[in-house]
């Protein structure tokens, strides 16, 4: 690593991030996706961003940082863990007659064999059938599944950022990061509500942060009466396999997990799940 990356990313931060891709293994097909060769020297000193791509029209280009040291090598790698795909954006600098890495960021491509332009046009479709809660959720698994850090953006980036931002959010759903989700009655609260995958399907998972905590059955009860409220939409089976409702304790020390599978109802066992 540079000097600079050193110092961005210290000991103790990149064991934390190791940490967390080691806990998405298995991986598989771990492959170069793309690289991008650039001299500064041929576009004129450095500048901020560079379009580079197979041609002017490539969908695929990438708007990416130039960096000031000299010849840098952008490396765009891809893999699998047992639900998503994953991108790992590498930013290779020359220094001291060696290639050192500069930056690197870590980030989910897909979900569920989804990548970002396919919720774009799930969204879309989802919008054009009045299913507002549905093309907001799709919406924004597309704007998380399209970040590959900042010193790379998809050309396509700008455009999908418009659009979901112009698209005005049903009642339920608050445009926070992730979004909230007030349920109808105030007596439930409200909760976080993201887009997970457990392949081959999609799920949406809810986070409750009850103010108080008797014990893991009036949690589990109190989270079986937030998932009905949120079942009641009838609009969310139609791109949704199940709701997962998250109760964490007040102190940090965890929490239970309450699971409602369209089709069968809620498990009757504490369930398992996983970001993976």
């Amino acid at each position: 690593m540079t000097p600079a990356a050193q110092i961005a990313t210290p000991p103790d931060k990149l064991r934390s991030l190791l940490s967390y891709v080691a806990s998405f293994a298995p991986y598989r097909d771990l492959h170069v996706e793309r690289t991008f060769s650039i001299n500064v020297e041929k576009v004129g000193g450095v500048v901020p961003r560079i379009h580079c791509g197979k041609s002017a029209s490539d969908p695929e280009a990438m708007w990416l940082s130039v960096m000031p040291s000299g010849h840098q090598i952008d490396v765009a790698i891809s893999t699998q863990s047992r639900n998503n795909g994953w991108s790992f954006f590498v930013v290779l600098e020359r220094d001291d007659d060696a290639w050192k890495a500069a930056s690197f960021h870590i980030d989910g491509a897909s979900a569920a064999g989804h990548s970002s332009r396919d919720f774009q046009k799930l969204a879309e479709a989802q919008a054009a059938k009045g299913h507002r809660i549905n093309a907001a959720l799709l919406y924004e698994a597309a704007i998380g599944v399209a970040e590959r850090g900042p010193n790379a953006v998809p050309v396509w980036h700008a455009a999908l950022v418009k659009e979901a931002a112009g698209f005005v959010l049903p009642k339920e759903l608050a445009r926070t990061t992730p979004l909230t989700w007030t349920a109808a009655d105030p007596a439930l609260g409200r909760a976080t509500v993201a887009l997970t995958a457990v392949a081959p399907n999609l799920a949406l998972i809810f986070e409750r942060h009850p103010q108080a905590w008797s014990n893991d059955a009036a949690a589990d009860r109190d989270s079986q009466a937030f998932a009905t409220s949120v079942i009641s939409h009838a609009e969310l089976s139609e791109v949704f396999s199940a709701v997962i409702v998250r109760a964490m304790r007040p102190d940090g020390s965890g929490g239970f997990g309450t699971v409602y599978e369209f089709g069968k109802g809620f498990l009757d066992h504490k369930p398992v799940s996983s970001g993976q």
